[in-house]
Formats: structure tokens, sequence, C-alpha cells
């Protein structure tokens, strides 16, 4: 019967559908009959331009909502495409670096640059006063070359049989007769014959118009580019590792370039800025696991920043026993800046670092023998505490975890520190702070209060002086706090899965407050882009970092004093790194004359 009742409803229910949709379609058809009279009146040309009308209509919402967004380079509202390079297709394969600049003056990089340099006129000059020219002589390049260059620039660096790094220009060439003045005032000997090119070769060095170019340096790589340019010779442009990290790169570049394994280590401890070599670049490559690398520099929105970027591939096994400071850290997606205070001067972020720090702490103490006998000391220490220093220490720290430095009192405040709670020695130096996500459990706490335990027991500064300890309220939560001087402390908390370690009570309350460095402008603008998952993370709040290297006395012919009225124009700048087991890739904005 229940069942008889179902049909029966069901049935009930079909019809009034039916009825219903009956009505409702007589309906339409009543308010669409004068539509449909109305467009049969029209002649049939127009009905086939409205419909046209419409049909492309159709197609620019779809291309302005859909194909837009995701439009490659070059298409209008797309990105800028990375600058074309041809100069690469004549160097050897076997090159250990190359460099490319793009002088396109239609180019949005090119704009750029123009604002750019105009920003920081005196640093730039400063660069450029260091490049080396093909001679090695000084070389007049707005006179020289300038009238006769195109829109490329490049640099072949080849290791010679004799295990010497040799150089050459690669210039693309719109006036040929001004090009040919130019390789006879550098290179001074003979022309030789070489089928249907000329090669001019004295002292060294060699100079040649290879198609578009004019390639003028070192005789040995001069001669490797007429080899690759007539085939006897694989060209570096065919090479799967260069085309895999250059592909990498940000699509709007102005200079890129190439180092292969054999230069990861070498190239960097040649380049000089200001009379100091920079072989801390080769941290961003990772000699001892390097397959090669690409770099690139860019510039930013109205030419108020600059990027500089790494993309490099490893050979994993090789990173696995090597994987350098910066391939140390495990990837994490930063949650930490919405707790670092808006006015920090450094916050250097970093995912898990426990494992990192035991790892590192290793390789140190093997270098140091005074480091090993104080990290020793410093275990034995805590194990009359009860603390076993991987055991304890390190978990507080097993996630992502950030090292924080804060001025005593932000930009705009005064000297409280905050609402309730004021600052230990308001005269002091910077608050540094560790913060770290992931410590909540009670485990956690007592291992916290014993490690402040041991600090309070090592710490004598005054002759015999013991350290003071106490537990306190900061902002509603507990903290435990280790006076150790006058004026002097180190403070904790765990508070919402968040571990603070600081040198003022200040720092706790600081990493509870809302509107974090996450909400700053100049914070995002110096971030922007970067990749959501990252191994390590930096920021630098510049214009208050240059404001207190100024406090110190400096010579008027100091570095610093010549460039400061530059420095001072520089706002933030922000450094990320994400690591995998055969990637290494990073990337260094800093930001100009902006921010808030």
């Amino acid at each position: 019967m229940r069942r008889l009742a179902a049909l029966g409803l069901l049935r009930r229910l079909r019809y009034l559908l039916e009825d219903s949709s009956y009505f409702i379609g007589r309906q339409i058809r009543k308010l669409t009959v004068p539509l449909r009279r109305a467009w049969v009146g029209l002649p049939i040309v127009m009905r086939r331009r409205i419909v046209a009308g419409l049909a492309v209509a159709a197609i620019v919402v779809v291309a302005l909502r859909v194909l837009v967004p995701i439009a490659p380079c070059g298409f209008p509202g797309g990105e800028e495409c990375a600058a074309d390079d041809h100069a690469i297709e004549l160097v050897d394969a076997g090159s250990t670096a190359y460099v490319h600049l793009s002088l396109n003056p239609d180019s949005r990089q090119f704009e750029r640059a123009q604002q750019f340099a105009a920003a920081l006129p005196t640093i730039l000059t400063q660069v450029l006063g260091t490049l080396p020219t093909p001679s090695g002589a000084g070389t007049d390049i707005e006179r020289e070359i300038a009238p006769w260059v195109g829109d490329e620039v490049a640099i072949s660096v080849m290791r010679t049989g004799r295990s010497r790094l040799q150089t050459a220009y690669l210039f693309k060439v719109v006036d040929e007769e001004g090009a040919l003045a130019y390789a006879d005032k550098t290179v001074h000997g003979v022309t030789e014959k070489l089928g249907d090119r000329e090669l001019q070769v004295g002292g060294g060095l060699a100079a040649s118009l290879v198609d578009d170019f004019l390639v003028v340096g070192d005789e040995d790589v001069v001669r490797a580019a007429l080899d690759v340019a007539d085939g006897r010779s694989p060209s570096l442009a065919d090479e799967d590792v260069v085309a895999d990290v250059v592909d990498r790169l940000p699509e709007e570049r102005m200079l890129s370039g190439y180092i292969a394994p054999d230069g990861a280590a070498e190239i960097p401890g040649r380049l000089k800025v200001g009379g100091r070599d920079l072989r801390v670049l080769a941290n961003l490559l990772n000699p001892e696991a390097s397959e090669g690398a690409a770099f690139a520099i860019g510039l930013g929105e109205d030419g108020r920043s600059i990027r500089f970027s790494v993309r490099g591939n490893l050979d994993s096994d090789s990173a696995e026993r090597s994987p350098g400071f910066l391939g140390a850290f495990a990837p994490f997606e930063p949650k930490l800046p919405e707790r670092i205070g808006a006015g920090s001067i450094v916050y250097l972020d970093v995912g898990n670092p426990s494992d990192e720090i035991a790892s590192l702490l290793g390789q140190s103490v093997t270098a140091r023998a005074s480091l090993a006998t104080a990290f020793r000391d410093f275990e034995a220490g805590l194990r009359k505490q009860g603390l076993n220093f991987r055991d304890d220490a390190l978990p507080l720290v097993d996630s992502e975890t950030a090292f924080v430095v804060e001025p005593r009192t932000p930009p705009g405040e005064d000297s409280s520190g905050g609402d309730s709670t004021k600052l230990v020695n308001p005269d002091s130096g910077p608050i540094l702070s560790l913060i770290s996500t992931g410590a909540d459990g009670e485990g956690d706490r007592e291992a916290v209060a014993r490690l402040q335990g041991v600090i309070a027991s090592r710490v004598d500064p005054n002759g015999g002086q013991a350290a003071g300890f106490e537990k306190i309220e900061v902002d509603g939560v507990d903290a435990e706090v280790v006076t150790y001087a006058p004026g002097k402390e180190v403070a904790s908390a765990i508070f919402d899965g968040t571990f603070v370690l600081s040198t003022d009570r200040v720092g706790i309350e600081r990493a509870r407050q809302d509107g974090g460095l996450e909400q700053l402008d100049r914070y995002q603008e110096a971030t922007d882009d970067f990749p959501d998952d990252l191994s390590l993370l930096a920021y630098v709040d510049l214009e208050q970092g240059i404001e207190l290297a100024s406090e110190f006395q400096f010579g008027d012919e100091s570095a610093f004093a010549v460039l400061a009225p530059d420095l001072r124009r520089l706002d933030a700048l922000a450094f990320g790194v994400t690591s995998t087991p055969d990637t290494l890739d990073s990337d260094l904005r800093v930001v100009v004359g902006g921010g808030d």
C-alpha cells in the first residue's frame, strides 16, 4: 500500500511539473513573439552584423576573463617577455660562465633601469667603475662603444688548456664601421683570413665580426666563438642544463647569465665591488653539488626595486652529503610575519631548524677547537639541570623559527614599549628575539624553565652577583625572566603554540600584538612574487638599519660617507631561498624610495 501511495504521489508531482512547464513556456513565447517579429523584420545584412558583433563581444569577454590572466609574455595584458639572447648561440658549450645584458631602449626593463640609476647614481658609478674591459685598459663606453653597439652585450668566460680563465665580449653591431674602428684600437697585430671571416690577432687578444656580433677579447675565446659559429663546436645555447635553469628565471630581466659547475666556487671570488670580492655569493650555488646555475637581474615597477635571482641544479647525492648553509633547511610556508613587529629591523625565518642546527654546530666544532670547548661546556651545564640539548632544547625550534632584531622604541612610539609593559632598559641596544611555532605542551614549558635555570646558574657578570629568576605575567601570559645585570634580562614564554625567547620582556608583548610585519607595505613590496614555500626568508628594514649605522663615526673618505646619500634612499631588502634535493633557487630584492 505504501508503495502504491508513493507511486500515486510521484504521478501527481509529474502532472504538476508538466502543467507548470507548459504554463511557463507559454508565457515566455508570448513575451518573445514581438522580439522574434522585430528580428525577422530586420534586413538580413543587419542581422548578420548583429550576430557577428555579439560573437566578437563574446570573444573579448572570454579573452579578458580567461585568457589574459594566463596570457604568455608578450600578449597584450601579459608580462613582458625575457629579452632575446642571440649572443649565447656563439658561446662554446664548455664555457665556465656567461653574462648577457639587454639594451633594448623600447623595453620596460630599460626604462625602469634608467629610473633606478637616477635614484642611486653614486652606487652605480662605483659598480660600473669596477667592470672589466676587453683589453683590460680603460674605455670610455659612451664615446667609444655606445655609437655602434646594438641591443645586446655579452661576456663569455672559458677555461683554457692552461687552466686559466679567459674572457671575450660579444657586442651586437648596428654600425660595422664603428665596430671595426674599436677592434683596431683594442687589438694591435695582424689580420688572419679564415674562409670568409677575418680575425685580428695581437698581444694575446683577438677580434672578429661573427654574424651580427663583434667578438673581442682573449684569443682562445674568440677562436672558440668562430668554431661555434661555423659548426665545429657545440653551442652553450644547446645545453639541456642551461635551458632548464634559464627557463626558471623571472621573465622580466635585463641581465642574465650562466655559471658552470667548475666556476661555481671560483667566479664569485673574482668579482669585486668597492675593492672587496663577492665570494660569499658562492653560497647561492653550493659549489660542492652544483650542476650549473643561471642568474638574472630585473627591475621592478617604476624602477623602485631591483631583483637578483639565482636558479641552480644540484646533484642530489652530492647535495645530501654537502647541503651547504642555504640548502640545509626544510621548505615551509612562512606564517610568523604576523607575529613579527612591524618596526623590526631584521627578520630571519627558517623551517624546522632543529636538525640543521645540530648538524651545523657539529660542522663548526670540528673547524674551531675553542667553539667545540664552549659547546661541550654548555651541553654539560644543561645536563646538570636535567636538560638534554638535542632532546629537550632543540625540539623547541622543531618548526618554523624566526630570529628578530627590533628597536627599543619602534618608529612613531614612545619609550614605553607597549600598553602594559615597560622597557627594562630604554637606553640599551636593540631587542633580540627568537620566535618559534609548535611548542605548547607541558613538556616544552618544563624544558623552557630548565633552560632559564641553566642561564641563571651560568651568568655571573659582576664578580659573584648571582642572576635573578622570576615568573611574571606579560600581556596575559605567564613568562619566565632571568635578570643577569642591572637592566639586562632574558625572558621566555609559550602561548598559542608559539615559543618566544627575548632579551627583553617587551619582545614577548610585541609578539602578541596585532598588525605584524606582513601588513607593512615595504615588506609586501620586498617579498612580492616570492614562492609560497621557502627554505629561508630574510627581511631587513634598510631605512632603520642604515640610520643605526650612521650613528657610528666614519671618516669623510670612508665608503659609508661616499655612499651615504644613496644608501639613505634604500627602504628594504628581502632574501628568499627554496631548496629541494636537486635544486637551489634564491631571490634577493632591494626596494628604493617608497613603502611606509
